[in-house]
């Protein structure tokens, strides 16, 4: 699926999105995947918006591939959403989300290791919160709000299947949230009637 001038979602074949190509990658295939977010997780599967790259590149010889299209400098890409999620409109868990993504890739590439290694478990504690919960949920409507305007009568009978899921998350973050300490009471109060007016 790609879009048009008027940003409606047009259908194509894999063959033609090559021909028509991408502005930094050789192609680039938005799709959905109902998946467990971590293998190892006792979730419920649910849809997931994945993005792949695709590069082209040949072989000359017995060089390495020899990239057509340049290489995304994911790190690049990373700083640009922390600018973005601290400016205008503002998205603090996804700030911290793409924290997390960062100090994740820098020490997995050995970067000032004890500093980003202590930046994730300093992130731990905010990513298991019940809010960060609250967003993972309304990010998984996001998904499916995005299923549902594909216009494709088998994804969006996909995404109306999931409402079950969204259901399900909503009541045991419901439930998780009529036990938190006192001190959390009034925003646990208002993360109530977010899931109520829902």
């Amino acid at each position: 699926m790609c879009r048009d001038a008027n940003a409606a979602p047009v259908f194509m074949t894999l063959s033609k999105a090559l021909e028509e190509g991408h502005e930094t990658w050789t192609a680039k295939i938005d799709m959905f995947a109902k998946v467990r977010l971590f293998h190892d997780s006792e979730a419920t599967p649910r849809f997931f918006e994945i993005t792949n790259v695709l590069r082209a590149g040949y072989f000359e010889g017995s060089k390495p591939i020899q990239p057509i299209t340049k290489e995304k400098d994911s790190l690049q890409g990373i700083e640009m959403n922390l600018k973005n999620y601290s400016s205008e409109e503002p998205n603090a868990m996804k700030y911290v989300k793409r924290l997390w993504e960062r100090s994740a890739y820098l020490a997995q590439r050995g970067f000032d290791l004890d500093w980003h290694v202590n930046m994730l478990e300093a992130l731990r504690p905010l990513l298991s919160h019940w809010s960060a919960e609250l967003c993972q949920i309304a990010a998984h409507v996001e998904t499916l709000i995005k299923m549902m305007k594909s216009g494709r009568g088998e994804v969006i009978e996909h995404a109306l299947d999931d409402l079950r899921t969204v259901r399900q998350s909503l009541l045991s973050l419901q439930s998780r949230l009529h036990s938190v300490e006192d001190s959390e009471q009034p925003a646990a109060q208002d993360g109530l009637e977010r899931i109520r007016d829902a």
